[in-house]
């Protein structure tokens, strides 16, 4: 069950966030959306993707070598360095815990 607090001016949910979805996956309803139908850049969700694909497809003890490409990502970081050696669960702490585009 989903609970929002209500804004006392209006019977609209009160988030802070610019977008949001409540769909029902049963029934293939929505059943609130806040600019449901605006494009906006995928930021967090990129992220989550690629964790979920590396906890699928990877053995968290494999030792994974550090690109240029990778190490030379803008945005947040997690700060490591090209050509170091990282446990494929570190990396992946480094991604999830500090938002880094370079882990």
């Amino acid at each position: 069950m989903l609970y929002l607090n209500k804004d006392s001016s209006s019977n609209e949910p009160k988030l802070d966030s610019r977008i949001a979805l409540v769909y029902d996956r049963n029934s293939g309803n929505v059943l609130y959306e806040k600019n449901g139908h605006k494009t906006t850049p995928m930021a967090s969700t990129t992220k989550i993707m690629t964790a979920i694909v590396a906890i699928e497809r990877c053995n968290m003890d494999e030792i994974v070598d550090v690109s240029a490409t990778a190490a030379n990502q803008e945005g947040s970081a997690a700060y490591i360095s090209e050509g170091n050696q990282y446990y494929m669960k570190d990396l992946l702490y480094g991604l999830m815990l500090n938002s880094g585009n370079d882990a």
